[in-house]
């Protein structure tokens, strides 16, 4: 306590400048001409990449990179990109949600337990 005392710190903070500095402020997020924008340019990029390599299809399971690629911003779901086709596999939670931000992507409700094949050449 001296030593607080000694710096010119009292030992109880003001409580209202202590709640005051323990607020949470707002996040800012970057300016976006609307959810979806973009991409349909990121899917065909990522298509004009795999043609390039000659790879049939990329599957992204990382949350971070499917909310890129998509806008999906629920929290489970699976991407599958072929050349000629873009899934987002999701379950029943977040189908409406995924049909709504992530344009351009056939969205598929996963069961846990169907053995159906994804609708994707």
């Amino acid at each position: 306590m001296k030593l607080a005392r000694l710096r010119g710190l009292s030992r109880h903070p003001d409580r209202e400048d202590f709640l005051r500095s323990r607020r949470r402020q707002p996040r800012r997020r970057a300016h976006s001409k609307g959810r979806g924008d973009g991409n349909m340019e990121k899917l065909e990029k990522l298509r004009e990449l795999l043609d390039e390599q000659h790879i049939d299809g990329l599957l992204i399971t990382n949350g971070y990179n499917r909310r890129y690629l998509t806008g999906f911003t629920g929290t489970a779901g699976a991407v599958l990109v072929s050349r000629q086709g873009a899934v987002l596999v999701t379950d029943f939670r977040y189908v409406e949600q995924a049909s709504r931000q992530a344009q351009g992507f056939e969205v598929v409700q996963h069961s846990g337990r169907s053995s159906k094949k994804l609708p994707i050449r």
